[in-house]
């Protein structure tokens, strides 16, 4: 067996390019992939409705797209464009990269080039398709698309235009070994920008939280909102006329394993493989939909030990839902050395997962409030702050969790 021949000259460009547009191309394959699997099901389903279950089966197959996720999302501009790429598993830029390095040895210059061609034109067409009828689309179209083919961090960047000046001098080849040495930098700088995106402060989260709200895109709706008499909107989830007064108890309080952003599959997905497509109506439980919560007062929290969580109230239109796993009652040793070994790690940082919740604006009748989650965004906060600015909550209304 040959050894790989790293002083091998490739064609720099589309060394530059590739793996970028690989990870694109592979990452929405796997979107296209889940949206096909969710069609067909709803189309299983729809053939023979049942009535108890056709809420949850219509939940269970819409599709969201947001920044973090999808080249079709609203992000116009492409600003979140770094977003896409941070958090993208390792294990799926590992294989791109890898996947690079065999195409670059394998395939000519002009094959490697139309793969860079095609990838532009699908973040090209994509943008046109999200963005809005403006004169400027096309402009911004461009810029989009070169932001999701150009990806590389600060970091490698700058080493890159240091190489193109210093070593390569104006010529277009440079060897296998500093290509793979490039890509690998940028591949371990990603996941250390996703620690810093975890450990940053709560503004900032909350800055993110909505960007990645804004930037979604209901691809297939799970139910449709049902005007009020009052012109106002509220949720049908069920094929029966639920009165504004008991919208709360129609739905029940999540418990943590419900919840997408707290499960092991989830966070395994997000740091080795790929973001998860969301479910409209359900990005908090995904495919069991809206559930009911407290409403504490701005500045309090209400614990829930039994369901594993808490929630605060950070201002009128955000709360979080912090993971409180460790504070669940266990008997046995199993339970026991699960809460032991939960987010140990946050622990030694004096850190807590937590969700973020954003109030829906429109969303409301009377006392009735729906807020939205979002299934990609999960980070923690320093456990002293929450401790140290809320207080504990008595008697609460209570609110809708539906997106």
């Amino acid at each position: 067996m040959s050894s790989v021949p790293w002083k091998t000259q490739i064609n720099f460009a589309s060394a530059l390019l590739l793996h970028s547009c690989l990870t694109v191309i592979l990452k929405e394959s796997f979107n296209v992939l889940v949206i096909c699997t969710r069609l067909w099901f709803r189309w299983w389903v729809l053939r023979r409705p049942n009535p108890r279950t056709i809420a949850t089966d219509q939940i269970r197959t819409s599709v969201v797209l947001d920044a973090y996720t999808s080249i079709c999302s609203r992000d116009v501009e492409g600003d979140l464009a770094e977003l896409y790429f941070t958090n993208t598993g390792f294990a799926l830029l590992a294989l791109s990269l890898t996947s690079s390095v065999v195409m670059n040895i394998m395939l000519s210059s002009i094959l490697l080039n139309s793969v860079v061609i095609a990838t532009f034109g699908i973040a090209f067409l994509a943008s046109l398709a999200v963005g809005e009828r403006e004169l400027a689309l096309p402009i911004l179209a461009l810029r989009r698309a070169g932001r999701f083919i150009w990806s590389d961090t600060p970091f490698v960047n700058f080493f890159s235009l240091i190489y193109i000046a210093t070593v390569l001098k104006g010529h277009s080849e440079l060897r296998l070994q500093d290509y793979v040495t490039f890509r690998s930098i940028a591949v371990l700088e990603l996941i250390f920008m996703k620690a810093k995106l975890a450990a940053s402060t709560p503004a900032k989260q909350e800055q993110l939280i909505r960007q990645l709200v804004a930037s979604e895109w209901i691809v297939v709706n799970a139910v449709s909102p049902a005007p009020c008499d009052n012109g106002a909107t509220k949720l049908i989830i069920y094929e029966q006329n639920l009165g504004p007064d008991h919208l709360s108890n129609t739905f029940t309080e999540p418990l943590r394993n419900d919840m997408i952003p707290f499960t092991t599959a989830q966070r395994l997905s997000v740091m080795l493989f790929k973001t998860s497509v969301g479910f409209h109506l359900g990005c908090l439980r995904g495919p069991l939909g809206p559930a009911s919560v407290p409403l504490p007062a701005v500045g309090f929290y209400v614990d829930q030990p039994d369901h594993g969580w808490r929630i605060y109230r950070l201002s009128d239109e955000v709360m979080i839902l912090s993971d409180r796993l460790v504070e669940s009652p266990r008997d046995n040793w199993y339970g026991k050395l699960i809460v032991k070994m939960h987010g140990v790690l946050l622990r030694q940082l004096g850190k807590v997962r937590v969700i973020y919740l954003l109030q829906k604006k429109g969303a409301s009748h009377g006392k009735e409030i729906t807020w939205h989650s979002n299934v990609n965004l999960v980070t923690g906060v320093a456990s002293k702050w929450l401790d140290g600015e809320f207080r504990p909550a008595n008697a609460v209304e209570r609110c809708i969790i539906a997106g």
